[in-house]
């Protein structure tokens, strides 16, 4: 069998090549970890993806779980979309607050599984949300935000921070006190509506 050029790279990629590249997927949790890893990736290495997998991010808790988050997602992202665009006039508005939550929340779960020991003891917050994971939310959806508005939308710096800064305390607030499987719809609304406050 001939290789991609890339497959050819080493023996995770060989693998991958042959078991998984250009098969179809009919499996709902199998294709949602394909596509977490697509979103991770975010111009990392995929031989980094590979190597990781992170397999106990993708555990379905309640049957139909992924099923429902996928179909919440794509609504959030074109009524997201909609709002923003079609009476704000704010087109990348939506974009940036989708990427903010989306690496944000995905940072927080990366680091807050694994690496979470102090567990936050509030009546409002929602599950098992770590200090760790919650600060990660935080900085890194600050920074993406930053960077977002700097590079692809050509903000200045100190324009680019009081918008990233309001939606990311409040994306990480909302992240807090929402259940698991709403927060892909209430982050990224909460995100743009301070944004759209502040710009």
């Amino acid at each position: 069998m001939g290789y991609c050029i890339w497959a050819g790279m080493n023996e995770a990629n060989r693998i991958y090549h042959d078991t998984e590249w250009g098969i179809p997927v009919h499996d709902d949790r199998h294709m949602f970890e394909h596509l977490t890893l697509e979103c991770l990736q975010c111009g990392l290495s995929w031989d980094l993806m590979l190597k990781k997998r992170y397999p106990r991010l993708f555990v379905e808790k309640k049957p139909g779980e992924v099923k429902k988050s996928m179909l919440m997602l794509f609504l959030m992202f074109a009524a997201l979309i909609a709002v923003c665009w079609g009476v704000f006039g704010r087109p990348k508005l939506a974009s940036t607050a989708i990427f903010m939550w989306g690496i944000g929340d995905a940072s927080a779960a990366l680091i807050g599984i694994p690496f979470g020991r102090h567990k936050v003891k509030s009546k409002l917050t929602v599950g098992k949300k770590s200090w760790e994971g919650t600060a990660e939310m935080f900085l890194v959806s600050f920074l993406g935000g930053l960077g977002m508005l700097l590079l692809a939308q050509g903000m200045a710096l100190p324009s680019a921070a009081v918008f990233a800064l309001p939606g990311a305390l409040m994306g990480t607030a909302t992240e807090l006190v929402s259940p698991s499987e709403y927060d892909t719809v209430t982050v990224p609304v909460v995100i743009s509506k301070g944004s759209v406050l502040v710009y």
